[in-house]
């Protein structure tokens, strides 16, 4: 069931662990999904495994500690994912 069709999901920690996880599964049920980290290799790989799941996939470089990089992320997701935040 893709009951995430036409939502865009935001993963913050995305590069490991449950963050990963969450996103791949956001993946599966149809979300597309911004992956944010700091592991910008893990973050491209895990951006290229999400591909074939048809969704819109793009991984975004940021450490969510730091507010300014925070913010201009949140602007760089809505720009890129067309979503409002």
């Amino acid at each position: 069931m893709k009951e995430f069709v036409g939502k865009v999901s935001v993963v913050t920690g995305a590069t490991s662990g449950i963050g990963a996880a969450t996103a791949k599964k956001f993946a599966e049920l149809g979300a597309d999904v911004a992956l944010v980290g700091r592991n910008y290799e893990r973050g491209s790989a895990l951006e290229e495994e999400l591909k074939p799941f048809g969704v819109r996939v793009k991984f975004f470089k940021c450490d969510v500690s730091d507010v300014q990089q925070a913010e201009e992320t949140a602007d760089a997701i809505a720009e890129k994912l067309s979503v409002l935040i």
